[in-house]
């Protein structure tokens, strides 16, 4: 199966919960936020985006030792970080889930019928938009500079 990471950006996300809600104005719905688009990304994309960027990130196979270590990181910060972390949504990462697509197509409908896009499109996961949300926590002071690669 071609790989497929579900996620898409937070910015976006927002966007179309404020722009689904403003459009429609009566009755009840339920859209599931999905990334529709086929592209290929998987969560071994962003490692390697990151690698692109200098950060050297080392892979942890099999995932469910990811799963644990990531989640003893997170146990470990400080409660004010821990509070602010994905905790909460560990279980959601510890396996893979199928991808239901039949719920894909009302999002997409709705994020075009509410142009929440300049082109009603939802956004495609890419190493530019890595190598931008990079720049922006450094300008923040939220990551140190890239690492050199040797």
């Amino acid at each position: 199966a071609k790989a497929h990471y579900e996620g898409l950006p937070a910015d976006f996300i927002a966007q179309a919960v404020i722009g689904i809600g403003e459009h429609q104005r009566s009755g009840l719905r339920t859209y599931h936020v999905m990334n529709p688009n086929d592209d290929g990304v998987s969560l071994d994309s962003f490692v390697d985006w990151l690698g692109d960027e200098g950060y050297v990130c080392k892979r942890v196979a099999p995932h469910e030792e990811w799963v644990r270590r990531f989640e003893g990181l997170l146990r470990g910060l400080p409660e004010e970080q821990r509070n602010a972390s994905i905790l909460p949504l560990m279980e959601s990462m510890s396996r893979p889930y199928p991808v239901y697509r039949s719920h894909a197509p009302r999002f997409a409908e709705a994020v075009r019928e509410a142009k929440v896009t300049q082109d009603g499109a939802i956004p495609h996961l890419g190493h530019a938009m890595i190598a931008q949300y990079l720049a922006d926590l450094r300008a923040l002071d939220m990551l140190p500079e890239a690492v050199a690669l040797a």
